[in-house]
């Protein structure tokens, strides 16, 4: 297969319904930069999608975890359905996976989990169902990873991504694959391929100066540019 920047793009197939109800109501469409993951490890396969923007935008490698999404739950396109923004990939398979391999050194040590235990037996406490949002919204201000976080973290890799330290990450495929996503005048997100709610956690992300900076610029002399100055 040819490098990811060569590649043809995919796109992920949103519900069109909620897509133009929400336009219409004064919003951009964002096709952004992931890149779908086909791989195994250890007995574990899984077909993945990984931000290759955001993650790479805000130099925060827990993003690349936190905002990756199950590929098999969406229907693919080999080409956009409506138009929209295309931020250009600011990662590619190389930084994917070199943040994989980090975060797993990080939450899967000794270290770490002795620091966990240690805080957990002071009365803090760990996240519930929702925890994916809430790790959004503590993790952002801060560059440093919180008991919070790293417990999180940790369930991603281990649970929904099937990545634990003692097994080797086998890589079958990869491809590109642009992800819809539709931002409001008010900087609400909808992920709307995935849910027909807000979406806390790129919502949260979004709102973050760098992020909005480079939303200006693809915006341009779109009807929302006035808003977000």
């Amino acid at each position: 297969m040819g490098g990811l920047l060569s590649g043809r793009w995919l796109y992920v197939i949103p519900d069109l319904k909620l897509v133009r109800k929400l336009l219409d109501r004064g919003a951009a469409l964002v096709w952004e930069p992931m890149l779908l993951v086909h791989y195994r490890s250890g007995r574990i396969e899984r077909k993945i999608l990984f931000d290759l923007w955001l993650p790479d935008l805000l130099e925060r490698p827990e993003l690349r975890v936190a905002l990756c999404r199950d590929a098999s739950r969406f229907r693919l396109s080999d080409h956009a359905p409506i138009d929209g923004l295309e931020p250009e990939a600011a990662g590619d398979l190389e930084s994917v996976l070199e943040d994989i391999r980090q975060l797993a050194m990080r939450v899967f040590s000794p270290e770490q989990r002795a620091r966990e235990q240690q805080q957990i037996r002071e009365g803090l406490s760990v996240f519930a169902h929702d925890a994916r949002e809430r790790f959004i919204r503590f993790m952002m201000p801060t560059r440093s990873l919180t008991l919070p976080e790293s417990v999180l973290i940790r369930e991603i890799l281990e649970t929904g991504l099937g990545i634990r330290p003692d097994a080797r990450l086998e890589v079958v495929n990869h491809l590109p694959v642009r992800y819809p996503l539709v931002v409001t005048w008010n900087l609400e997100v909808y992920e709307p391929a995935f849910s027909k709610k807000v979406s806390k956690s790129y919502t949260q992300v979004f709102r973050q100066r760098e992020v909005l900076e480079q939303l200006k610029k693809l915006l341009k002399s779109s009807s929302l540019a006035h808003e977000l100055t």
